[in-house]
């Protein structure tokens, strides 16, 4: 199954990470290119702790960083033998030098991590264009997909969109410090 729900930026189309068949629909409803790897969003800052080789002072600036955020982290220090295999598997696995790692802040996103292991995400919308961010745009967008690609909207209700976009970051660690891929 393919499920679009919402975060606190914007919505995000989503999938098991163990279904290659859905990884690949999101690229179709997205029309989005091959080149660009979806994220892997996880339970917790425990997951990073235990399946990545980050120093107990690099999950600590983590969890002490108020924004939303993704990390980019080299694949070699990935530690998750699940989700490396899974990535082994895709089409395009070879756009996976890097994984971006998402963590979970939302109870809502916790649980179905919890019920079904890492997902693939990225926004809900076509490629190229703005985010969504609500269910009316959602369903008017994907109305030609839901059904073809068996996929669960969650109603907006469930959370509150209260950030901007562009508000979530992107950094990877250096020897430096953080460093911004998009700030």
């Amino acid at each position: 199954m393919i499920f679009i729900i919402p975060t606190n930026t914007c919505f995000w189309v989503w999938c098991f990470i163990g279904n290659i068949e859905n990884y690949k629909n999101i690229y179709k409803i997205k029309n989005r290119i091959v080149e660009k790897p979806l994220a892997v969003f996880v339970e917790s800052f425990n997951y990073l702790k235990k399946y990545t080789n980050l120093s107990y002072k690099q999950i600590d600036v983590l969890e002490n960083y108020t924004k939303p955020f993704t990390l980019l982290l080299d694949k070699k220090y990935c530690k998750d033998n699940y989700v490396l295999k899974n990535i082994e598997r895709l089409p395009n696995k070879s756009q996976y030098k890097k994984i971006a790692f998402r963590v979970a802040h939302e109870q809502i996103h916790k649980k179905l991590i919890k019920q079904n292991w890492p997902f693939f995400l990225t926004s809900a919308n076509k490629s190229q264009e703005i985010e969504i961010k609500s269910v009316k745009k959602v369903k008017q967008v994907f109305k030609s997909d839901i059904k073809k690609y068996n996929i669960k909207i969650f109603d907006d209700n469930i959370l509150e969109i209260k950030t901007p976009y562009n508000y979530s970051k992107i950094f990877e660690f250096t020897k430096d410090g953080l460093h911004y891929i998009r700030k």
